[in-house]
């Protein structure tokens, strides 16, 4: 990638989003103009929808195509623009991971999601129209902010993933190798969460590739590189311990999440959810259910 002058693009950071859903959306009407918008980048990621007309993609490393029913994912960072509209409409889903209001890290060990951000696809008709109510839902919560409304964006914005996965995996396109790995990769990451020895060389290792194709791997498919990756699933695991399992102390949830050093741990739990384990057991722990209580016979 070419060395980035500030003045040659335009940046986009987060002034447009409200509450702390971590997510907005915007709509964008192109009419016919075969210019080319400035260059941009920004630090959220941004999915993408055609919802009408024609254009094209320009990245710094070329350029494709967009038709009604294109999707496609742009991380942050990355430079691009548009060219070539024809009565193009594009609604643009802006997103930080890290705040949504669900498990962005979880999400991905799904085996139809990584697949549906890796590399850009095309809905049929009857696909962009079933996704089309949920965009506009979205677009109302956000344009409204009724009490609630982060919840709402994230519900319709998790309905929206699940449903362009299943259609993305069912185009008749076929998909990317790297897709499979990265599931492989991922279902491994889960089941050795609690082994502190792990480093990510050995997850390359015992997954056959090198530690360099991995990180390109992830930061392609997540933002993150996989040692980011694995300790933000790590503190999400731990996350749900201390809100559902009372029985374990803060040190007992650490080492079952592969943390050696407990100290180290609630620095890095802070980090992420700007609060201490303990304080989030006591914000968010489920209450504990009710005792049971004893049915005495009667004598009669």
């Amino acid at each position: 990638m070419k060395h980035r002058n500030p003045t040659d693009f335009k940046v986009e950071m987060h002034w447009h989003f409200y509450g702390e859903c971590g997510i907005s959306i915007s709509a964008t009407k192109y009419p016919d103009d075969p210019g080319t918008e400035r260059m941009h980048f920004h630090d959220f990621h941004e999915l993408v929808v055609v919802m009408e007309g024609t254009g094209r993609h320009v990245l710094e490393s070329g350029s494709y195509p967009l038709f009604k029913g294109s999707v496609f994912l742009v991380p942050p960072g990355i430079v691009h623009g548009y060219s070539d509209f024809r009565n193009c409409e594009l609604v643009n889903v802006l997103f930080f991971p890290e705040q949504l209001l669900f498990s962005w890290e979880k999400l991905l060990t799904i085996p139809g999601i990584p697949g549906l951000l890796d590399e850009p696809f095309r809905l049929r008709p009857r696909e962009l129209e079933e996704v089309r109510p949920l965009l506009l839902s979205m677009r109302n919560e956000r344009r409204e902010k009724k009490p609630d409304f982060e919840l709402a964006m994230n519900a319709d914005f998790l309905q929206l993933l699940f449903a362009l996965s299943r259609f993305c995996n069912n185009s008749p396109n076929p998909r990317p190798r790297g897709v499979p790995r990265l599931n492989s990769i991922l279902a491994f990451m889960n089941e050795h969460l609690a082994d502190a020895s792990i480093q990510v060389a050995d997850i390359a290792e015992k997954n056959g590739m090198t530690l360099k194709t991995m990180e390109r791997l992830f930061r392609k498919n997540t933002g993150l590189p996989p040692g980011a990756f694995l300790a933000s699933l790590r503190l999400e695991r731990a996350a749900e311990l201390l809100r559902n399992n009372s029985e374990l102390s803060v040190t007992e949830v650490a080492f079952h999440c592969g943390f050696s050093d407990s100290a180290y741990f609630s620095r890095a739990f802070r980090k992420k959810y700007a609060e201490s384990p303990r304080e989030y057991r006591k914000k968010y722990a489920a209450p504990a259910p009710p005792p049971r209580r004893k049915h005495l016979e009667s004598d009669s």
